[in-house]
């Protein structure tokens, strides 16, 4: 009963970090900064085109890894955006890797994790297109205004938000540790 309450507290604590990060970003990217469209950052803003296969390199899809690759098809910062199934599910990647076609791939060196935090928060329903199967394209991407900050203001921006989501991802981590131990737990006065 001990470790419900801890898990129970743990989520609360998860949901309102979401909540103050949301909050924040709306502060951090206000309308009155400047903003340009992303492809000044990328002008070949695509799909990925890898498949599943054999090898060591992860294969990006929509929601994550969804196996691996023997060759890797990027080897630069990315900012991956799922454009079917998951859509707007944002992910930033730092090590090479291969891309499945349900997501876009944004290749933006070191803008790369600025664009990232505002498309955490950026409302892809207002791009899609589709009623059978719901998907975006690279050129709506494309077309997506990104907010400009002096250099000086962009590192202070990725440090803050990268110390939120380092705590929110911590505690996620000791929440699922506890659940696992909760299930165990269950399992064995059950036996």
């Amino acid at each position: 009963i001990a470790k419900l309450a801890v898990i129970g507290k743990f989520q609360a604590n998860i949901s309102n970090l979401s909540i103050l990060i949301k909050g924040l970003r709306e502060i951090i990217f206000t309308p009155w900064h400047q903003y340009i469209e992303l492809e000044n950052f990328d002008k070949n803003i695509t799909a990925g085109k890898d498949v599943v296969g054999s090898g060591i390199f992860p294969l990006y899809g929509s929601s994550g890894i969804i196996g691996k690759t023997s060759i890797p098809s990027y080897r630069e910062l990315l900012v991956l955006i799922a454009r079917v199934g998951s859509i707007g599910n944002i992910q930033y990647v730092t090590s090479p890797c291969g891309v499945s076609d349900n997501t876009i791939v944004v290749r933006a060196g070191n803008k790369s994790k600025l664009i990232y935090y505002y498309l955490c928060g950026y409302n892809f329903k207002q791009i899609t297109s589709g009623t059978t199967q719901p998907l975006i394209t690279a050129s709506d991407v494309k077309k997506i205004k990104i907010p400009i900050f002096t250099e000086s203001e962009e590192k202070k921006v990725i440090k803050f938000l990268d110390s939120l989501y380092t705590k929110i991802k911590a505690e996620k981590e000791f929440m699922n540790l506890l659940n696992r131990q909760k299930n165990y737990l269950l399992r064995k006065m059950f036996i």
